[in-house]
Formats: structure tokens, C-alpha cells, sequence
């Protein structure tokens, strides 16, 4: 985190200012092309390192997290064959992405300059290079450095999977946190003043501010923020569990290997849990010692127990980043008051629709 907060920031910076120069007054901003955008180079720079952050490769796993996002279903809903037809949906998505769109928003060049990266990691480990490409080299490769076909293949799938979870379910998010900042001006102010303080006593100022980890973990009303909205979204399930034996629960026999899934809309808002459950304040969680991060049974937006989502730290960092940049130099307001759910099953992967509208701050742009 140490390493990769400093590198990440400066491009949640400059996008969410580009953003912010081209908006105009009145016009909604393509908010999810934006996020995706900024989620996509952050991503790259994580995985495979500066060297592969331009504007091709961006483009390419953007088209490969859409392309993963629909062969998992997650828009099966908003399809007709999906909804009526899914005998048909099933092999025609199937083969579709997997024979054609992902082959092809991989890309040749793309795909020889990891496969040969991959190749010389594995022969000359690269003992300061902290990428998760790097990382998996060195975790599958043999003592004298040989990766088999199979094993490259096997880090290539692994890669774009970790791609679309940590591009996809992060950039969602982003979209619900800008549209409660719209519908809680109040918590924007109070999230941009304390971005400020926190920069202005290490002695700097806010418009030219070097964002870290200390940074970061001192923005506690941000974190909160993070938590209420992650709460208040209204998820309906967003995590399985499946017995390894029969067992009793709640007065059921769950048999051996059936796929449970808790209703965690009901977590959220039981007042076992939360005081005034269905009351959104951004400040709840200030002085709790309940971090944005921190899963428990009234809080299952990253999961529960040993199988949390294991990249939640750097996903709650991310939004953080996020809120910083964009309260940075603008204010956000949501035209007409109300957003569009278009899955209310799946509101976890597929972000709300609404018209995002923004406000410059003059002093920053």
C-alpha cells in the first residue's frame, strides 16, 4: 500500500481534473466512462507497472472487463434472451466472448509483450518490481525458473480474472459514492474540508497535494462516508455459501453442497446492527472503529470471515482517491434529485443511472 497509494493518486488527479475541465454547466457527465477510465490505468499500473499504462492498453482492459462482466451474467437481466430465452443466451454469450470479443480485445501486441514479459520474469526474477505479474511468476515458477506453457496460461486467466474484479466492482462503487456525494452536499463539504486539513498540516496545499497512505488512513469522515454508502446502497445479496455437510439452520436442514444465499438487505438495516438502520449519516462510523474495510455480520459488502474479499484494503483506498480528486476541484449535484436502479437484484455490479452534473471549483481548474 505504501507503494502503491503514491502512484495511483496522481492518475485519479489528472483524470478527475480532465473530467472536470471539459464538463460544462448543465450538461450531465458520462460518469461510468469516466470512472471505468480511471479505474482501468490505476489497475494497470497495479498489475503490470508503469510500462504498460497508455492509452491502447487502457482501452483494451476496459473491453476485457466488459467482456468478463457479460459472460458472468451480471447484465443477463437487461437481455431478453437472458430473461426469456436462457437455453439460447448461455452458448451464444459463451461463444461470442470466449471464441471472438476477448481474443480480440487482448489484443496480439498486448498479449506477446506480457506472455514474453512473463518469460523473462521467470528466467531473471525481479526482485523490485512489485507487480502482481511479477508476483505470480515467482510463485509458480521452479527453483531454476522454468514456467511450463500451461503455467503462463494458467497466470494470463488468473490476471484477467483479478482485472475484472478489481476494475468492475470498484469502478460500480464509484458510481454509487458520487451519487450519495450529490444527494448529501453537506457531506461533501465536510469530506473536502477535511481532505484539506489533513494535507495542510504536513505542510502543503491542497490544489498541489502528494497523497499517501498516512493520508489516507487520517481521512476517517471519508472512510465512514465509504461504509454508510456501502451500507445504504441497498444490496440484496452479494455473497454464497455453500455446506460441506448437512447442517440446521434456523430450524432448516441445509443439505450437503446447496448454494445459500443470505439476504443482506436485511443485515443493513437491522437495528441489531445500526441504531436508526435506515437513516443514511455520513459520519456514523467516526470513532467506531469500524473502518470502511472491516467486514461483520451487519456489514457484508466485502464478504465475511476467511472468505472476505482479500483485495478490500486496496479497493477502500481507491474510492478514497476518488473522493479526493473529485472533491478536489469540483461539487456534484444530481439532476433532478433521483437515480435509475436498473438491477435491483444486482446492485452490486451493475452501478445506477442517473444524471451526474458538475460544478467547478474556480481556485483548482
Amino acid at each position: 500500500m505504501q507503494k502503491v497509494v503514491p502512484e495511483i493518486w496522481p492518475i485519479f488527479d489528472q483524470r478527475v481534473r480532465e473530467m472536470v475541465e471539459i464538463s460544462q454547466p448543465g450538461k450531465p457527465v458520462e460518469l461510468q466512462h469516466h470512472v471505468q477510465a480511471i479505474m482501468a490505468e490505476a489497475t494497470i499500473c497495479i498489475f503490470f507497472g508503469q510500462g504498460y499504462a497508455n492509452s491502447k492498453n487502457v482501452k483494451s482492459v476496459l473491453d476485457l472487463a466488459e467482456d468478463i462482466a457479460e459472460l458472468l451474467g451480471i447484465y443477463q437481466n437487461q437481455s431478453f434472451l437472458g430473461r426469456n430465452l436462457f437455453w439460447l443466451w448461455k452458448p451464444l454469450t459463451w461463444a461470442q466472448i470466449v471464441l471472438f470479443r476477448i481474443p480480440l480485445h487482448i489484443g496480439f501486441t498486448f498479449a506477446r509483450t506480457l506472455w514474453t514479459d512473463i518469460s523473462d520474469m521467470a528466467k531473471s526474477p525481479r526482485k523490485k518490481d512489485d507487480s502482481l505479474v511479477n508476483y505470480l511468476v515467482r510463485a509458480y515458477a521452479s527453483p531454476d525458473g522454468h514456467l511450463s506453457v500451461r503455467t503462463r496460461m494458467w497466470i494470463m486467466v488468473l490476471i484477467l480474472t483479478f482485472l475484472f474484479a478489481s476494475l468492475h466492482q470498484t469502478a460500480t462503487i464509484m458510481v454509487w459514492i458520487t451519487y450519495h456525494l450529490a444527494l448529501h452536499p453537506d457531506c461533501q463539504n465536510s469530506l473536502r474540508d477535511e481532505a484539506s486539513s489533513i494535507v495542510s498540516s504536513r505542510e502543503l496545499s491542497y490544489s498541489s497535494s502528494i497523497v499517501d497512505v498516512q493520508t489516507m488512513q487520517n481521512a476517517v469522515k471519508t472512510d465512514s462516508f465509504i461504509r454508510e454508502v456501502l451500507r445504504m446502497k441497498g444490496d440484496l445479496v452479494n455473497l454464497v455459501r455453500a455446506p460441506i455437510r448437512d447442517i440446521e439452520l434456523g430450524g432448516y436442514i441445509v443439505p450437503k453442497g446447496s448454494l445459500v444465499f443470505p439476504v443482506t438487505h436485511l443485515s443493513y438495516r437491522s437495528p441489531e446492527f445500526v441504531n436508526q438502520p435506515n437513516e443514511f449519516s455520513g459520519a456514523r462510523w467516526v470513532g467506531s472503529g469500524k473502518s470502511a474495510a472491516m467486514t461483520g455480520p451487519g456489514y457484508l459488502a466485502f464478504g465475511l470471515g476467511r472468505w472476505a474479499c482479500p483485495g478490500r484494503l486496496l479497493a477502500v483506498m481507491e474510492l478514497k482517491c476518488w473522493i479526493f480528486a473529485l472533491l478536489k476541484y469540483s461539487k456534484v449535484d444530481l439532476d433532478g434529485g433521483k437515480y435509475e436502479i436498473l438491477d435491483p437484484f444486482n446492485i452490486t455490479s451493475v452501478p445506477p443511472r442517473g444524471d451526474i452534473l458538475i460544478e467547478r471549483w474556480e481556485s483548482h481548474v
